[in-house]
C-alpha cells in the first residue's frame, strides 16, 4: 500500500527543476509521484519534461495550459508552446492526460486534479488580509457526501504550495516548478506528515516546512468553502 507520495505542481516546461525534483524524490524513497499538470508554456524544454514524467511513471493530470495547447488557444505569449512543434510522443502524452486520478493510499483515497475536480480553472482559497476568498460550490457538494469524501485532495493552478484542512480531508496545493516559491512536497502517510522542499540555486533542494497531519491545533479546520472567512493564516509549504 502506498505510504509516501511525492507531489510536483505545475511544471511549465521547467525540465531542469523537474529533473532535480525527481532525483530528490527518488532519494527520499517515495512510493509514487503525482503531478498537477500544466506541462507547457515556460522557458524550458517541454518534450524533455514529458519524457521525464513518462520515464518515472509520474501520475499526471491535465491542466488548463495543456488544454489550451492542444486546442491551439492563448498561444500569443512568448513562452507559449505550439502544438505543431511537438514530436509525436509528446503530443500523444499530452492528449492522454486525464482530468482526474484517484489513488488508494494506506490512509484512504487521494484524488488528484488541476483546479477543482473537473474544472481546470477552479480555485479554492480561504482568504487573507491580502487575497480574497475563493469558494467553490462543486467542491462543497463533493465534500457533503462524507462516505465518498477522499482523505486527500491534491491540486495545482494557483502556484502556491499550501495545506487547507477540511473536516477529515486535506487539500494540498502542489504549487509550481517556476517562480518565487518553486519546489515540491512529500506526503508521508507512514509518519503522517506533509513536508515542503524549496529549490536553492547552486544547491540541492532544501526542506522548508513540515506539518503534522494529526496536530491541527494551530490550523483552521473548515467544514466547506462556505465557511471561509477571509482571516486565514496560510499553512504554506515553502520558506517565508
Amino acid at each position: 500500500m502506498i505510504g509516501r507520495i511525492g507531489i510536483i505542481g505545475d511544471v511549465h516546461a521547467q525540465d531542469d527543476k523537474l529533473r532535480q525534483a525527481l532525483c530528490q524524490l527518488e532519494k527520499l524513497g517515495v512510493d509514487q509521484i503525482v503531478c498537477t499538470g500544466d506541462l507547457p508554456d515556460g522557458t524550458g524544454d517541454l518534450e524533455e519534461s514529458c519524457r521525464l514524467l513518462q520515464k518515472e511513471d509520474v501520475l499526471t493530470v491535465r491542466g488548463n495550459h495543456d488544454r489550451w495547447l492542444l486546442d491551439g488557444v492563448k498561444r500569443d505569449s512568448p513562452k507559449a508552446h505550439a502544438r505543431e512543434s511537438l514530436d509525436d510522443n509528446t503530443l500523444q502524452f499530452l492528449m492522454a492526460l486525464p482530468v482526474e486520478i484517484s489513488l488508494e493510499t494506506r490512509l484512504g483515497e487521494l484524488m488528484l486534479f488541476h483546479g477543482v475536480l473537473k474544472n481546470d480553472m477552479g480555485k479554492v482559497w480561504p482568504g487573507t488580509d491580502r487575497s480574497p476568498i475563493q469558494r467553490n460550490d462543486d467542491l462543497d457538494f463533493f465534500l457533503s457526501d462524507k462516505k465518498r469524501r477522499p482523505k486527500f485532495l491534491v491540486n495545482g493552478h494557483i502556484h502556491f504550495r499550501s495545506l487547507i484542512d477540511f473536516d477529515n480531508c486535506h487539500l494540498i496545493n502542489g504549487g509550481t516548478l517556476r517562480g518565487r516559491w518553486s519546489g515540491f512536497s512529500v506526503l508521508d502517510l507512514n509518519d503522517r506528515t506533509l513536508t515542503g522542499f524549496d529549490f536553492v540555486e547552486g544547491s540541492c533542494p532544501k526542506r522548508s516546512r513540515q506539518y503534522d497531519l494529526d496536530n491541527v491545533s494551530n490550523r483552521t479546520i473548515w467544514g466547506n468553502t462556505r465557511d471561509f472567512d477571509g482571516r486565514w493564516s496560510p499553512a504554506v509549504l515553502h520558506a517565508a
